[in-house]
């Protein structure tokens, strides 16, 4: 179940365990702006600096869009995964964790 932690008028980034693992969900409520990017950014490292464990992202190989949002979040690629569905997903990890 994915949970809030931080809400803000521009966007909400969630988290959610599954198997010990955490991954990160973020929306963005408004128009997508550098001034957002970096609020996004400020509260995204604030709340990796406050965990202990490693936080990984999900992510459609097919969305290039995504990628490029997850490289600016400062999230690298980690492994490849194969769901429950059968679809392939790129799993990425905060490049600031341990």
């Amino acid at each position: 179940m994915k949970v809030p932690v931080i809400e803000d008028s521009d966007f909400i980034i969630y988290l959610e365990n599954y198997e010990d693992t955490v991954f990160i969900h973020c929306d963005v409520l408004a128009k997508y702006t550098k001034t957002i990017r970096k609020k996004l950014l400020e509260n995204l490292e604030l709340l990796i600096s406050l965990r202990k464990s490693q936080v990984f992202a999900i992510h459609d190989p097919e969305d290039h869009k995504h990628r490029k949002f997850l490289q600016s979040m400062r999230f690298d690629y980690f492994e490849s995964v194969t769901a429950i569905n059968g679809m392939e997903l790129d799993i990425y990890i905060h490049r600031g964790t341990q």
